[in-house]
C-alpha cells in the first residue's frame, strides 16, 4: 500500500508532523480535507469570487511555508482559518479605504439550501427558502468580527477556544462573543421576519409599523417589533415557526469555488494533482476533528496583529485600574478638572492611506498639423487617515459635537469631557481610521438636568452608524454592531477596550442606570466598526 493510499485515515495531527517534514503527499490530504470549508468561509467573509479565490491560494501558500510554525499537537484547522481569517480582514480593511468599493457579489448564490429533502412540497421549499434568506440577511448585516465568529462555530464547528486562537483574544473573550453574536443573529432573523411578513398574520403589528420609514430593519423598527412580541401571542408563534435559526444558518449549502479552480491551485501550490485523491474524500470526517482543541502555534506567514500598542504593558495595567474604579466621570456631578495623558501611556500612531490614480490613454498626434499637448493626468489622491478626531456626528440622534483629547487622571481614572456638549477621545486607545479601538465618551446629562452630548446614545442599536470627523477633514463612518449595559462591578474590561483590536472600531461609553450616591450605578457601552473612509 502506498503512502498516498494511507493518507487519507490520519489526523491532522500526524498529516501536519509528516508536512513539517516535507511530506507533500500529507499537505496535499490536509488541503482535500480542508479546501471546500476554507473556500466557502472566505467566499461569505468577502462576497467576492476574485477576492475569495486569492485568498485562499495566498492562505494555503502560507500555510505551506509556515508548516514549522505549527505547534506539535496543535490544532491544523484553528490555524489554517487563523492565517485565512487574518489574511480576509486586511482584505476587507483595504477595500474599504474608499467608498466606491466594487464587489462581484452576486457571483455566488450564499441562500442556496444544502438539505432539498422537503422540495416535494413546494410551499414547505419555498417557505424554507425564504427563511433562508432571512437567516442569511441577518447574519451579512453582522460586522466582520461578529460573522468570523458566528460561520467558525456554526459552519466550520470551531469552539470557543479554537476560536480565540483564531481571534487572537482570550478565551472567555471568545465565549461571550460567540454568545453575543448567536442572539444578536436570532433577534435580527425574527425581527425581519416579522418586519417583512408578520404584518400580514397581526393587525397590530402593522398599525404600529405603518409609518413610512418601517420598509426597512432600523433601531425604531427593531424597537417597536421587540416590544410588541413581548406581549402579543401571534407574532411570538410566528417567531418560533422559523425553528432552529442557527440550524438554518449551519444548513446553507457550501459556496464552491469549483472543481477546475481546485484542482488548478494543487497544481500551484507544486503537489502532484493525483497525490491527495486516495485518501481525501475517505478522510473528510475522520480527521476533521483530530488535534483537540489545543490552542496552536502562532499562524506564521499569516502576520501578527497590527492594533497592538507597542510597550502597551504599563498602558493595559493603567487602562486596567481606570476600568475597575470606572468610571468616576460622566455622573452628572461637576465634571473633574482635565489632566494630562500619563507619561508612560503611549499614543498611537499609526497612519494609513490609501491612492486612487487615474490614467489618460496617449493621444495620437495628427501627421499634417501640430496639436496642443495632452492634458497632464490628475495628481494622486491620497487620504491621510493620521489625523486627530475633531467631531462626533450622529444623524439620527441630532448629535454634532466637538472632540477633546483626554487621557488618564493621576489616580488611573479616565478624565472628563469638560462640558456636557463635548466627546472626549482617549489618548491611550487608537485614533480613528487605524487598526485598533477608538474609545470615546460624553456626558449623558448635566449638573442641572439638562441633556448631554450622549442623552439619547441608548437609543442606537446594530446597523445604525455614526461619524468621526478628523481635524483634516476626512470622514471615518462606523457602522453600531453592539449595545450593552454593564454595572460597575460587572463591566468586561477585554471587551470594552479591546487593546490589540485586528479591526478599525470605536467605542462610545456613558452612563446608564439608577443614580445613587452622586453617581450612576452602569454605564452604556456601544461599539461599531469602521465601514468607510469619506475624502473630503
Amino acid at each position: 500500500m502506498t503512502a498516498e493510499a494511507t493518507t487519507g485515515t490520519l489526523s491532522d495531527g500526524v498529516l501536519a508532523d509528516r508536512a513539517r517534514d516535507g511530506d507533500r503527499a500529507a499537505f496535499a490530504t490536509l488541503y482535500e480535507r480542508h479546501i471546500d470549508a476554507l473556500s466557502d468561509f472566505l467566499a461569505r467573509m468577502l462576497r467576492d469570487r476574485a477576492e475569495a479565490e486569492d485568498a485562499a491560494q495566498d492562505t494555503l501558500l502560507k500555510a505551506m511555508e509556515s508548516i514549522g510554525t505549527l505547534e506539535k499537537g496543535g490544532s491544523f484547522k484553528s490555524w489554517l482559518f487563523t492565517i485565512a481569517y487574518r489574511g480576509a480582514i486586511s482584505r476587507l480593511r483595504a477595500a474599504r479605504h474608499y467608498a466606491a468599493t466594487a464587489q462581484d457579489g452576486e457571483s455566488f448564490d450564499f441562500t442556496e439550501i444544502e438539505d432539498t429533502s422537503g422540495s416535494a412540497d413546494p410551499a414547505a421549499q419555498a417557505e424554507r427558502l425564504a427563511t433562508a434568506d432571512l437567516i442569511w440577511e441577518a447574519a451579512s448585516a453582522l460586522d466582520d468580527r461578529e460573522y468570523a465568529v458566528l460561520d467558525l462555530h456554526l459552519r466550520q464547528g470551531l469552539e470557543s477556544p479554537e476560536i480565540a486562537v483564531v481571534l487572537g483574544v482570550t478565551r472567555n473573550h471568545a465565549a461571550v462573543l460567540l454568545s453575543r453574536v448567536r442572539q444578536s443573529l436570532k433577534q435580527s432573523t425574527v425581527a425581519l421576519l416579522l418586519l417583512r411578513q408578520g404584518r400580514n398574520e397581526c393587525a397590530a403589528l402593522d398599525r404600529e409599523l405603518s409609518f413610512t420609514s418601517a420598509a426597512s430593519l432600523s433601531p425604531e423598527v427593531r424597537r417597536i417589533i421587540g416590544r410588541h412580541t413581548r406581549i402579543c401571542a401571534v407574532c411570538t408563534s410566528r417567531g418560533l415557526r422559523l425553528g432552529s435559526i442557527e440550524a438554518g444558518f449551519g444548513g446553507l449549502a457550501p459556496v464552491a469555488l469549483g472543481v477546475a479552480w481546485k484542482a488548478g491551485l494543487l497544481a500551484k501550490l507544486g503537489i502532484a494533482a493525483g497525490a491527495a485523491t486516495a485518501g481525501g474524500a475517505a478522510a473528510a470526517g475522520a480527521g476533521a476533528a483530530a488535534g483537540g482543541a489545543a490552542a496552536g502555534g502562532a499562524a506564521g506567514g499569516a502576520g501578527g496583529s497590527t492594533g497592538v500598542l507597542v510597550g502597551a504593558g504599563a498602558a493595559v495595567a493603567a487602562v486596567a485600574v481606570a476600568l475597575a474604579a470606572l468610571f468616576f466621570f460622566l455622573t452628572g456631578d461637576d465634571p473633574p478638572p482635565p489632566a494630562e495623558a500619563l507619561a508612560d501611556t503611549p499614543t498611537p500612531t499609526a497612519t494609513a492611506t490609501a491612492t486612487a490614480t487615474a490614467t489618460r490613454a496617449p493621444t495620437q498626434a495628427p501627421t499634417a498639423t501640430p496639436t496642443p499637448s495632452p492634458a497632464p493626468s490628475p495628481t494622486p489622491r491620497t487620504v491621510v487617515l493620521n489625523s486627530p478626531a475633531a467631531r462626533v456626528a450622529i444623524g439620527e440622534l441630532a448629535v454634532d459635537a466637538p472632540v477633546t483629547v483626554k487621557g488618564l487622571l493621576p489616580d488611573k481614572t479616565m478624565a472628563s469631557p469638560d462640558s456636557i456638549t463635548e466627546v472626549a477621545w482617549y489618548n491611550f486607545t487608537a485614533r480613528p481610521g487605524s487598526p485598533g479601538n477608538a474609545v470615546f465618551s460624553g456626558h449623558v446629562v448635566g449638573p442641572n438636568g439638562e441633556p448631554g452630548v450622549f442623552a439619547n446614545l441608548r437609543l442606537l442599536e446594530p446597523g445604525d452608524t455614526l461619524d468621526v470627523e478628523l481635524e483634516n477633514g476626512v470622514i471615518v463612518r462606523y457602522r453600531i454592531t453592539s449595545s450593552a449595559v454593564y454595572s460597575l462591578a460587572s463591566i468586561p474590561m477585554d471587551d470594552v477596550l479591546r487593546l490589540g483590536a485586528l479591526e478599525e472600531m470605536a467605542t462610545f461609553i456613558t452612563c446608564d442606570g439608577a443614580f445613587i450616591g452622586g453617581k450612576y450605578q452602569s454605564r452604556l457601552v456601544v461599539q461599531g466598526v469602521r465601514t468607510l473612509i469619506i475624502a473630503p
